[in-house]
């Protein structure tokens, strides 16, 4: 069996020589660790695929594709380094079992700097994976140590399922019409700016997704996520926009009611429209840049996102006796000033997690609270 280390790009991928595998491995997106190198994470990945003769991978590459393999059908195996990010290493993988290949995609942590998100992401995937079929979030499948060096050091491995043909995006700017610039990072086509439609279907989509897995009951949803880490990635085939969430990194409450009383149902759903509302319209230029603010079609793809994930949730008898035509009521009866009142305690939940953030919020809360305004009653639910 042939094992090949590859990086992926916008430029397509390419091999890696052995001088790069002797560079440092990078902790984060720019410390070097202290002792390990890029070729100890790629053979530590290998072994995390090929353990235990590879019967481990013979399972996952079963429930994947419905076919039974055996280690000798595996013909070739090829570990696509995709992304490093602030705390977990993306990888893609190919299979190539008899003349078939099967993508899979293996998250990797150090145990010194993010093995425990992992460990704590992962548990979340098995929670939420089969909550909605087929699932939006990846499919949890082996997780698995791998010892490197000789000071106790070792990689965390997640092998979930990848989305394939699904491309991270980001803000990239506005045009001479005011409009945002939503660039698709497509690593197999190209680079693209995303038309006025599919940017709509980004966030309204996106919204949509956040809103199946909300809870009613226990008022959890999937956070934190941030655009900025492209936790939302997107595919468009045919004219038809998709979205998957590759992240699931908790499942809880907001903090907005670990402190107060228990409110109802209906008014938790209203804050989590309000909470996820501000969150759709940040990311950051290019991903890593300066601080990006999406303009209106950011809220309004949220509010109908937002309508359209409770349509489907009061179609599962998921709304714990709520109708939808409870909450557009209760949301068209607000004024301007009454969504800037609600939106006040997400801004300063907001100003404690991420700083930057709550800044961006606190110049355009105003504006956001008129956007939620218009965006309400222009939905059609």
């Amino acid at each position: 069996m042939k094992i090949s280390f590859l990086f992926g790009g916008p430029g397509g991928e390419r091999s890696i020589d052995e001088e790069e595998l002797a560079l440092p491995y990078r902790v984060g997106n720019f410390k070097e660790h202290p002792f390990l190198t890029l070729g100890d994470y790629f053979r530590a990945a290998a072994s995390a695929l090929l353990e235990e003769d590879t019967q481990p991978l013979l399972v996952c590459l079963e429930a994947l594709s419905g076919v039974s393999f055996t280690r000798k059908d595996l013909e070739k195996v090829v570990v696509r380094s995709e992304k490093h990010g602030a705390v977990y290493h993306v990888a893609s993988i190919d299979i190539h079992a008899e003349g078939r290949k099967i993508r899979l995609g293996l998250n990797g942590a150090l145990s010194s700097s993010g093995a425990a998100q992992l460990e704590n992401e992962y548990q979340t995937l098995e929670l939420l994976s089969s909550r909605i079929n087929p699932s939006l979030i990846p499919m949890p499948l082996r997780k698995t140590k791998v010892t490197v060096g000789k000071k106790g050091e070792y990689f965390l491995f997640a092998l979930v399922r990848w989305f394939d043909d699904y491309h991270e995006w980001h803000l990239t700017g506005t045009d001479w019409r005011n409009e945002d610039i939503v660039t698709l990072w497509d690593t197999t086509t190209g680079y693209r700016r995303a038309s006025s439609e599919e940017v709509y279907d980004i966030f309204r989509l996106s919204s949509k997704i956040l809103t199946l897995y909300y809870d009613v009951f226990s008022f959890s949803q999937i956070r934190p996520w941030h655009h900025a880490a492209g936790d939302f990635v997107v595919r468009i085939r045919n004219g038809i926009t998709d979205i998957r969430l590759v992240s699931a990194r908790g499942y809880s409450p907001s903090p907005l009611f670990q402190l107060s009383a228990r409110p109802s149902p209906i008014v938790a759903l209203v804050y989590f429209l309000i909470e996820i509302s501000v969150r759709m319209r940040i990311d950051r230029f290019e991903g890593t840049g300066s601080s990006a603010w999406a303009g209106k079609v950011g809220c309004y793809g949220t509010v109908d996102g937002f309508l359209e994930g409770i349509k489907e949730l009061e179609a599962n008898d998921r709304l714990e006796g709520i109708q939808l035509t409870d909450i557009v009521s209760l949301l068209n009866s607000f004024e301007i000033k009454e969504f800037l009142n609600l939106l006040e305690p997400v801004a300063d939940m907001i100003s404690i997690e991420n700083p930057e953030d709550y800044n961006l919020l606190a110049a355009r809360i105003e504006d956001h609270a008129h956007d939620l305004y218009e965006a309400v009653r222009a939905c059609r639910p």
